[in-house]
């Protein structure tokens, strides 16, 4: 059965990590919204990439933290996930050392 190298592992990972941050940053935002007389619903606030800004009040006070946050840890998922993917890529496999 094939083994999988430690830099391929890693690559993998990394690899990972970029999609899972692509993934995040398309993704709806919604927060959970009390509307008092309205009723309680989750309100979409967009994605962290095209957020909508159509709100007020409290609202536009979540929605704005809701997006904030979820930019924050989408770019920085997918920043490891690239200095990863390219560390891996640029490691060189160990050669054998010469047989005397």
């Amino acid at each position: 059965m094939p083994t999988l190298s430690p830099r391929l592992f890693i690559g993998l990972i990394g690899v990972a990590l970029v999609v899972t941050g692509l993934v995040l940053l398309s993704n709806e935002v919604s927060v959970d919204y009390d509307g008092g007389i309205i009723g309680h619903s989750d309100t979409a606030c967009g994605t962290a990439l095209e957020p909508v800004s159509n709100y007020y009040g409290k609202l536009a006070v979540d929605c704005a933290t809701a997006i904030t946050t979820r930019q924050t840890w989408s770019w920085v998922i997918l920043a490891i996930g690239a200095v990863v993917t390219l560390g891996a890529a640029a490691v060189r496999s160990a050669k054998p050392a010469a047989q005397p």
